[in-house]
């Protein structure tokens, strides 16, 4: 059977990629891609072409991103041990590979050579924009580095790689570390219903309490966590809530301090190999930004222009706390934001989130979404079966173009938190 990270049949079966498939997965990609680049730089240089040097390129490494793209996934979305373990071995030999091409000093020469060529000027746009991106990628990966400094670079890489991922895996595995069990349900005034019955319904999945006798368990999971910032009249709850938040990736095994430090050393020493004065002048180089300065100015000016509205609202909420509780001013605890800025929005402007929950179901707003996206680009968005998946929660659309009918493209639709899913606003392609 054709390994699953590997088959090229769409929609693939994400049920089949598990841990025993990636290490051969991996390894047979990158085999083959070896071969494909050995073809690459052993043709004449005065007979490049285009599809012999950076279409080959392309499709040399396609098995092995796609592989690894897979992979790196299904660790964002359905973390598990054996899988983190398979991915971890192959991680360094990845890395080593990939960073080890854009160093290749036979293959830049055939990248150059094709460049510079006559007949490059004769192709496509988008073919000379595939050229320029490709070797401004080549020289901003050590392309152009003396011997010794490309072997330190691909030192760099290497650790920077392994280091990173770590963290990554400290805060996803710092934030399952953390629940808070309440038996005491006078602490749950000011929660609305939606967030105790998903309370109750958590601590019952992990056996706490009974449907006698519930329990209430608390995460650090978002749909667990703002609710409790946002509604909870209980101070010590929200106190608590917030600072096991903010210690996510900083606390016993999962502490990230000493990462961080030196993540940011090593990311300074590449930005310096690579001739960059920081590490934020070589990220933003290939950006709109252009420069760590101009990216910082940005910043700066927008924070210049929002500061007064921010002081003023700022002011508003410190003395609408004072009004309600009787205490003097005083500068507000960042767990105290959130719940008196709900409270005067409910006061003063009669807006409660909560009331409109009935009313903005997730399956209507996607729906709407997406006509919004049919009207203004002619497309059709369709939920299809799902094909076997990573989650029995994912759905699967279909995108056609209303006036030909023709398949555009699919897109998985993942809404929902859990343990084995990391956090945040993220997509994968």
């Amino acid at each position: 059977m054709l390994n699953p990270f590997l088959d090229k049949s769409f929609p693939p079966n994400w049920a089949l990629m598990t841990a025993e498939h990636i290490e051969p997965a991996i390894t047979t990609s990158i085999e083959t891609a070896k071969e494909a680049l050995a073809t690459i730089k052993s043709q004449d240089l005065a007979q490049v072409t285009y599809e012999s040097s950076f279409q080959a390129l392309e499709d040399a490494t396609d098995d092995l991103y796609r592989a690894w793209g897979r992979l790196n996934h299904l660790d964002s979305v359905r973390n598990s041990d054996d899988q983190r373990a398979a991915l971890n071995k192959m991680l360094p030999i990845v890395t080593e590979f990939s960073s080890g091409i854009p160093l290749d000093g036979e293959l830049w020469a055939v990248l150059k050579a094709c460049k510079e060529s006559p007949q490059s000027q004769e192709l496509s746009a988008v073919k000379q924009r595939h050229i320029e991106d490709t070797c401004a990628g080549f020289i901003n990966a050590g392309a152009d580095l003396p011997t010794e400094q490309k072997e330190r670079y691909a030192k760099l890489q290497a650790e920077l790689s392994q280091k990173t991922q770590k963290f990554s895996e400290n805060v996803l595995d710092s934030t399952n570390d953390w629940e808070l069990i309440l038996t005491d349900d006078s602490r749950l005034s000011g929660l609305p219903d939606s967030a105790i019955q998903a309370a109750r319904e958590s601590a019952l999945s992990k056996g706490h309490g009974t449907e006698e006798e519930p329990h209430y368990r608390f995460t650090l999971q978002h749909t667990s966590l703002i609710p409790v910032m946002q509604y909870a009249d209980d101070d010590s709850l929200r106190q608590e809530c917030w600072t096991a938040n903010k210690s996510v990736g900083w606390k016993a095994q999962f502490d990230n301090s000493d990462l961080v430090r030196e993540i940011i050393t090593l990311r300074q020493e590449k930005a310096t190999l690579l001739g960059f004065e920081s590490f934020a002048d070589w990220a933003t180089n290939r950006r709109m930004a252009k420069s760590g300065a101009n990216a910082l100015q940005f910043t700066t000016d927008l924070q210049s222009k929002v500061a007064p509205a921010f002081q003023q609202d700022y002011t508003e909420l410190q003395q609408y706390k004072a009004d309600k509780t009787g205490a003097e001013l005083s500068p507000l605890q960042p767990w105290e934001t959130g719940y008196w800025g709900e409270k005067r929005r409910q006061e003063q402007y009669d807006f409660d989130e909560e009331a409109l929950r009935p009313y903005f179901p997730l399956d209507r707003v996607m729906q709407g979404m997406f006509d919004l996206a049919s009207t203004l680009f002619n497309v059709e968005i369709k939920e299809a079966d799902t094909p076997p998946c990573w989650h029995e929660e994912v759905n699967f659309y279909t995108l056609t173009d209303k006036t030909s009918g023709d398949h555009l493209g699919s897109f998985y639709a993942d809404w929902h938190p859990r343990e084995s899913k990391r956090g945040g606003a993220w997509m994968n392609c």
